[in-house]
């Protein structure tokens, strides 16, 4: 059973502890995905806490016609789309990976995080629905048909999207010096 429409359902039933497992679950990868849409993490946040206050306030029927995950996603995506209306533009990043480095061996820290931020810069790179189709299907899990519901394309196209994306990826990373070996 899908725990995040569990949550949900609970939630419209008038139990508000649902809600809090619903952001509590899905509220970090949401904001990851949304991240890539908007360019950095901060109106990604915003995005995402409209995402869920849409949800709190309106109570939208989820009807079960795809995963809670993507339902979710796609509520989000639209949240995402109105912020970048609303702006007229894309804001570019500059953040580095999140997360500390690891305390083992500084040399391979420092290697692993150059990769990190050569990956992120070369998706970055990418024409927005590819790199969108990639983040959802390889950093959110979600299959080709989630990430075509969430992204309002056929399964097909996503299929596209990611091979491209994936294309794009090696021919940066080999330009920046990265080999399969180094990820």
């Amino acid at each position: 059973m899908d725990k995040g429409a569990d949550a949900y359902r609970r939630f419209l039933a008038g139990d508000d502890t649902g809600f809090v497992t619903v952001v509590s679950l899905y509220a970090e990868g949401l904001i990851s995905f949304l991240s890539g849409m908007l360019g950095r993490r901060e109106p990604a946040e915003d995005a995402a806490q409209e995402t869920f206050a849409r949800l709190y306030a309106r109570r939208p029927a989820y009807r079960n016609e795809a995963s809670f995950k993507t339902w979710l996603y796609t509520i989000g995506r639209r949240a995402a789309l109105d912020e970048i209306r609303r702006t007229k533009r894309l804001v570019p990043t500059d953040e580095p990976p999140d997360g500390a480095p690891g305390e083992e061996d500084p040399v391979r820290t420092a290697e692993q995080n150059d990769v990190k931020r050569a990956l992120l810069s070369a998706m970055d790179r990418l024409p927005a629905a590819q790199r969108d189709a990639l983040k959802l299907t390889y950093f959110e899990g979600l299959s080709n048909k989630q990430t075509a519901k969430v992204l309002g394309k056929s399964a097909h196209a996503v299929e596209n999207l990611v091979s491209r994306a994936r294309a794009a990826l090696k021919t940066e990373l080999l330009r920046e010096g990265i080999t399969n070996e180094d990820l």
